[in-house]
């Protein structure tokens, strides 16, 4: 550590973390492996079984997989913190703040979008109906969530695009709100045609 800290944080900062002999690697190891078995399970039995149901069943359940992943991981998480770390009311309050300030970084751009969605309520540079070309992305505006827009393109896909990009992206609305929609067609003629 710099020499110009003083003592009394070193000794603070010293204290949030058990002393390497107080850590048992062996236990955490363990969790750690379990953890990871316990997600390649479900990422194999989870489709197996998904494969076994009537089909609207396998919609609910393939997705579902992340969300298993997660709790394994989070609880894995809590069982190791408190091997590693002194719990005590300070300590605790110390990993809370840090959590909300990486979390806080984590939803920052999903906040932003938020906001973005009310900003595009009231300013409007979109419409269900209007047919925007957003980021390369061209189609016609299906609907408006608080979150994203969702384009039906000519192709017959439907692309999800979130109002983060009004802040930084150019959108091109070919109608505005006109039941009416220019349409640009580029045709081409024979060079040796009758021109009589």
């Amino acid at each position: 550590m710099p020499s110009n800290i003083p003592d009394s944080i070193k000794d603070k900062a010293g204290e949030i973390f058990n002393k390497l002999d107080q850590i048992n690697f062996a236990e955490i190891a363990i969790i750690a492996g379990l953890a990871w078995g316990l997600i390649l399970l479900a990422e194999h039995l989870i489709p197996w079984t998904a494969k076994r149901l009537p089909a609207r069943m396998r919609m609910y359940l393939l997705p579902s997989i992340p969300v298993f992943r997660l709790v394994i991981l989070v609880i894995a998480f809590a069982m190791i913190v408190p091997m590693v770390i002194q719990t005590s009311l300070q300590n605790l309050i110390a990993i809370l703040g840090f959590t909300a300030v990486a979390l806080g970084f984590a939803f920052k751009d999903y906040i932003s979008s938020l906001i973005a969605g009310i900003v595009a309520i009231y300013e409007r540079p979109y419409r269900v109906g209007d047919w925007v070309t957003i980021d390369g992305a061209y189609g016609e505006v299906q609907s408006l969530s608080l979150r994203a827009l969702r384009l039906y393109t000519p192709d017959d896909t439907v692309v999800s695009i979130p109002h983060i990009k009004i802040w930084n992206t150019n959108i091109f609305n070919a109608n505005d709100g006109n039941r009416n929609l220019c349409v640009v067609t580029h045709f081409y003629v024979d060079p040796d045609h009758d021109a009589v």
